[in-house]
């Protein structure tokens, strides 16, 4: 190889997740979506963001999680999305703690760190409204945002 192929491949593997970073990612990911579906009707959820699109580099951040709430959720999916939010938070907060979880004007964030399980922190990614609230968002962003609550 040239000098140069040599130093991009070096490059390259320097921002690249580890194998164990990204087992411990995908198992973050699956527990705080194992989390947000015992306490909500889920119909499906998907990854987004770097993480999603396979495009995340070190350090890895966050990991973006979109939720579309199922057929049982009609009274959520009603609610102004203030309420799914605080009801999404409750269910963070319950699970991973109040000091790990942070909660935005769109979204909430937070550290999937368990007390009882002592793990390092790792980043819940965001879940934010649809209805009223995205018309404030950008036009690329809102139909992202109305994917996580029907209108």
């Amino acid at each position: 190889m040239s000098k140069v192929s040599d130093a991009f491949a070096t490059f390259k593997s320097r921002l690249e997740l580890t194998k164990t970073e990204q087992d411990d990612a995908s198992r973050r990911q699956k527990d705080v979506r194992a989390t947000v579906q015992a306490s909500f009707d889920v119909d499906h959820d998907f990854l987004a963001g770097s993480y999603g699109r396979h495009t995340k580099t070190k350090p890895l951040k966050d990991i973006d999680i979109f939720v579309v709430l199922g057929t049982k959720e009609s009274e959520r999916r009603k609610a102004h999305p203030k309420a799914v939010l605080d009801d999404l938070e409750a269910c963070l907060v319950d699970a991973y703690g109040r000091d790990q979880v942070v909660r935005d004007r769109r979204c909430v964030t937070g550290d999937t760190q368990r007390s009882d399980h002592g793990q390092e922190p790792g980043s819940l990614g965001q879940l934010g409204p649809a209805g009223e609230d995205a018309q404030e968002l950008e036009p690329s962003e809102r139909s992202a945002h109305r994917a996580l609550v029907p209108g």
